[in-house]
């Protein structure tokens, strides 16, 4: 039950506002939110620019609610990831 309502939550959250079409990296590839390989240089350096376009974004706290409701497995959400 409360990973069903935690589903719930993230759906609501999701589709809440509309704080997606405000967010910094909407036009930007989606490739630079979500590091591949392991931890090596390039994957650092992409995941630190990621991070980057977080921290000067008007929704971070919106994307960062979802991220901690949803608990996505990849990706750079609301600042926070590998």
């Amino acid at each position: 039950m409360f990973l069903r309502l935690d589903r719930r939550r993230a759906r609501i959250l999701w589709d809440a506002g509309r704080w997606r079409r405000r967010a910094a990296c909407r036009r930007m590839g989606s490739e630079l939110f979500f590091p591949t390989g392991e931890r090596d240089e390039a994957a650092v350096a992409q995941t630190a620019a990621a991070k980057q376009i977080c921290a000067r974004c008007g929704v971070r706290l919106h994307c960062l609610s979802y991220a901690l409701v949803a608990n996505p497995e990849d990706g750079i959400w609301g600042g926070l990831g590998p």
